[in-house]
């Protein structure tokens, strides 16, 4: 693949990944209110997420752009971790070793997610 071809499939996947992620957050929005923590010309306002209805909160909107949008978390496996079909895996493998090779790397991304949120706890 030549240089431009690349380029032009790493700025359509930006593109895409920073629609998906102004679509979110405009979605979000609803959930999100702002108080003033003090009464001045300009407060301090403190930000506070809001369910609307028991089980509609901002976890299901962004369970559901997750879901529904690869864009989001694809670039986020680890580099040990690739995308396989399952048909693929087991037209080369039984369904047990197929449902072992899932589980190892789902434990790999959840590893890694730990790592990455006790890092950031730590700051």
């Amino acid at each position: 693949m030549s240089d431009i071809a690349t380029a032009a499939i790493e700025a359509q996947r930006h593109s895409e990944l920073n629609l998906t992620m102004k679509r979110l957050l405009h979605q979000l929005r609803r959930f999100m209110r702002a108080y003033p923590r003090v009464n001045e010309p300009l407060p301090d306002h403190d930000m506070v997420w809001v369910d609307e209805l028991p089980g509609d909160g901002p976890a299901k909107t962004i369970h559901e752009a997750i879901a529904s949008n690869p864009v989001l978390w694809a670039h986020a496996l680890p580099k040990e971790v690739c995308i396989v079909p399952r048909k693929a895996l087991e037209s080369k493998l039984s369904e047990f070793q197929a449902e072992c090779l899932n589980q190892l790397g789902m434990n790999m991304v959840m590893e890694k997610a730990y790592r990455r949120k006790s890092q950031i706890e730590e700051r």
